[in-house]
This record gives structure tokens, C-alpha cells and sequence, in this order.
């Protein structure tokens, strides 16, 4: 019918971070809190949220105290472009052990947990230790003075944690 063939060229719907995050991301076992993420237990999140849904926005600093939602709120918004806008991202932190413990204690919980996302994950045997892979996107683990971890990689998003415990200067490059 004609309705068929006109819905068939409609873009698909929007969907926006700020919603799909708290309805799909649930904190990983251990946390404060368990559960989805919630706006109620931390407000101020929200507003980080509406921002990386304005095509405007480039660049998203969080200036916060520790114990803030930081981590998880990048989390959620890593999560959600796995699954709503899957590009290739890169994740970063100081040193390699604190990339690894957030991704094993942190990012693949929270993958795991999340219905939309599970099934692109691989089986926890045959996950890659440089990168974690989703079946429509990647994410490249980086971290400071490594100029091998991201050399080469087109990422489009890129979420960095702790940026002033990076060491200032290794060589050029890294």
C-alpha cells in the first residue's frame, strides 16, 4: 500500500540518551546503588545527558567531586552509542590496570546487564583484551603515555577518565 512504501522512507525515530539511558542501564553488581540509572539518586547528571544529544556539543567536561556518577554516566552514554549511534569510540584512562579494571568491573557488567546490548557482546572467553567489541561498533582501550593505543584509529567518540592522574609528558606523541 501506498502508507507502506511512504513509512518505509521515513528516518527512523530519534532516540535520545536522556531516555533510553535510565529505561536501559543498570549499575553493575557492587555499586551503591542497585538498579537503573536514576535521575532521582543523581540529578545532576541529567543535564550531561541533554547536551550530548545536542548535535552542537563537541566536547563534555565533568568537573565533579569523586563518588559522583562520573564513570557511570560516560558508561551510559558509551552504551547507548553502541547501541543508538554505533561509531568507533575509544575508552581512556591513566594507565593501563585502571582502563582494564573499569572495563572489567565496570563497563562489560554494565553491558551485560542491559538487554538491547547483551547479544552484541562476545562470550566472556573470546572478549579482546586492546578492545571491546560490539557486533555493530568498537570501543579501543587507550591510556596515557601509550602512543601505540590509539594510533591509527578513527574514533568518534572518545571518553576519558581521570584526566589529572595522566602522566604530563612521555615523547611527542603519546
Amino acid at each position: 500500500s501506498l502508507d507502506e512504501v511512504r513509512s518505509a522512507w521515513l528516518p527512523p525515530p530519534v532516540i535520545r540518551s536522556v531516555d533510553w539511558v535510565p529505561a536501559n542501564v543498570r549499575t553493575p553488581p557492587g555499586s551503591e546503588y542497585d538498579g537503573y540509572f536514576s535521575f532521582d539518586i543523581a540529578p545532576h547528571t541529567r543535564h550531561v545527558y541533554e547536551l550530548f544529544d545536542d548535535d552542537y556539543v563537541r566536547e563534555i567536561y565533568l568537573c565533579w567531586a569523586t563518588r559522583n556518577m562520573k564513570t557511570s554516566t560516560f558508561i551510559g552514554l558509551m552504551l547507548y552509542s553502541a547501541f543508538a549511534i554505533p561509531r568507533p569510540m575509544a575508552f581512556g584512562s591513566a594507565d593501563e590496570m585502571s582502563v582494564d579494571r573499569t572495563i572489567d568491573e565496570q563497563i562489560y557488567p554494565m553491558a551485560d546487564r542491559c538487554d538491547l546490548l547483551k547479544s552484541q557482546l562476545q562470550p566472556e572467553h573470546k572478549r579482546s583484551r586492546d578492545m571491546i567489541r560490539f557486533s555493530r561498533c568498537r570501543v579501543r582501550k587507550a591510556f596515557g603515555g601509550s602512543k601505540a593505543s590509539v594510533a591509527g584509529y578513527p574514533a568518534c567518540y572518545i571518553f576519558v577518565n581521570e584526566v589529572d592522574k595522566w602522566p604530563r609528558k612521555k615523547s611527542s606523541e603519546a
